[in-house]
């Protein structure tokens, strides 16, 4: 999923956005107030192509089949197009990766949940 915020809301408030993985889609674990920004969601269970989640829109180069480090890459950005872009190699990278990732890409925000549930944050307050 990819939202462009823009402007704030017409009274100045700014967007307030959900994160949740799939398993919870009706709570979220964070939400987001952006104003400007982008935010983009990549998960192995976002589509599959077949019933156990082997294959999915994003593949593994290495094992050629959807990547099991997480269940949800969130990411937040100056743009849709760098927040989508970011997400989905973040879906590919260890968390340490992320991490020096984002001390090169200061205007990002990452926002993950780990497969064992482990939530971690980088990068600047969205």
């Amino acid at each position: 999923m990819d939202t462009d915020s823009g402007r704030s809301q017409h009274d100045g408030r700014p967007w307030r956005v959900g994160l949740a993985t799939r398993e919870d889609a009706s709570t979220p674990d964070s939400v987001l107030n952006l104003v400007n920004r982008a935010v983009a969601t990549s998960s192995p269970d976002g589509f599959r192509f077949d019933d156990s989640g082997r294959f999915g829109h994003i593949l593994d180069p290495l094992s050629g089949r959807a990547p099991r480090l997480r269940r949800r890459v969130s990411v937040v950005a100056p743009t849709a197009t760098a927040a989508d872009a970011f997400s989905t190699a973040f879906s590919l990278m260890g968390s340490s990766a992320v991490r020096i990732a984002c001390e090169h890409h200061s205007e990002l925000t990452v926002d993950m949940i780990s497969t064992s549930g482990a939530h971690e944050r980088f990068g600047r307050a969205a």
